[in-house]
């Protein structure tokens, strides 16, 4: 499933103003700067740097879900707990309701159907040459 990496990026740097803490300000700031060096060192062949980014951000937090990490993102992780220690679980609350928010459903809207052409309609003349009955 997709994910809305820019948003979440966004969303998480606003939510640092609620914490107010100079130790997660530093902690986000070098967040954001290994996530760029992560993507650009797991980039596949097969994907552009903006795909890799976007896997890159989706991994941070899925180790906020407790969805599994390498250390790499785990320590990203934990940096930015320990940045706020007894209000971590509120931050890892409110990073995790973000990246739930920031899943995109990958399903395509249902095709519109098409309406079949309107035949035209067998019509029976009536002892009225002005009106016309629809057969059957």
């Amino acid at each position: 499933m997709p994910f809305d990496h820019k948003r979440f990026k966004s969303e998480v740097a606003d939510l640092l103003d609620i914490f107010e803490s100079g130790a997660l300000d530093r902690a986000w700031d070098i967040t954001c700067g290994l996530m760029d060096v992560t993507a650009k060192v797991d980039k596949r062949d097969d994907e552009t740097m903006e795909e890799a980014r976007q896997d890159a951000w989706k991994d941070l937090y899925r180790a906020f879900a407790d969805e599994g990490a390498t250390y790499t993102y785990w320590g990203m992780y934990e940096e930015m707990r320990h940045a706020v220690k007894d209000r971590a679980d509120e931050l890892e609350s409110y990073v995790v309701d973000i990246g739930k928010s920031c899943m995109k459903d990958k399903t395509k809207a249902k095709p519109k159907r098409r309406r079949r052409k309107q035949e035209k309609p067998s019509l029976r003349a009536t002892q009225h040459p002005h009106l016309s009955v629809v057969e059957g």
